[in-house]
C-alpha cells in the first residue's frame, strides 16, 4: 500500500539519505515522482549524485 508522498526538500539530506532512513523504518521500496516541466520531462538530474 502506498503512503503519503514525502517532500524531499523538507527532508534533511538527499534522496539516498531519505531512502536509507525509510529502509531502517521497514520500507521495502520507494516511488520517485515529481512534477513535469513544459516539455513533459521530470527534472531529476539534480539528484543524480545521490
Amino acid at each position: 500500500m502506498l503512503d503519503n508522498m514525502m517532500n524531499l526538500p523538507a527532508f534533511d539530506g538527499g534522496l539516498f539519505d531519505m531512502a536509507k532512513s525509510l529502509q531502517k523504518k521497514g520500507t521495502k521500496g520507494i516511488l520517485v515522482s515529481g512534477g513535469s516541466n513544459m516539455k513533459n520531462q521530470v527534472p531529476l538530474l539534480s539528484y543524480m549524485d545521490d
